[in-house]
């Protein structure tokens, strides 16, 4: 019952932030309508293939401490991770949250699945340390 709650919430939170919001999705729109259709989808493309990478990523991190997961089901928990770093910027404490509650679920120890998400941190770090040098 309170999931259902939870849902109907934020259905309508959506549809109140739509309504408020008409204008500037209508200018979106719009600014999509005029754009080339080619590059829009190689944007989304683009798009989609950092997602499944930083999917690998993750997977490879939790084969390192033992953890077994699929590539598929690593990209739509990856993609929620994001998304909640995203909206909640917490210097991944969120994407934490969010692997620790489906490892939970799933029945993976939580030392293991935090061990993965802090080397995931360290390596892309890492790399973006190596951009800036």
């Amino acid at each position: 019952m309170a999931r259902r709650i939870l849902y109907l919430l934020i259905l309508a939170l959506t549809l109140f932030f739509g309504i408020k919001h008409y204008e500037e999705l209508k200018l979106i729109l719009a600014v999509l309508g005029r754009g080339d259709w080619r590059w829009l989808l190689a944007a989304a493309g683009v798009q989609f293939l950092w997602l499944v990478a930083i999917a690998a990523t993750f997977q490879a991190c939790y084969k390192l401490t033992g953890v077994r997961e699929r590539l598929t089901r690593m990209v739509p928990l990856t993609t929620a991770a994001n998304f909640i770093n995203v909206v909640a910027p917490s210097y991944g404490a969120g994407a934490l949250a969010v692997l620790l509650a489906d490892g939970h679920r799933r029945g993976h120890p939580a030392g293991k699945v935090t061990t993965a998400a802090y080397l995931y941190m360290i390596y892309d770090y890492a790399g973006f340390l190596i951009l800036l040098v």
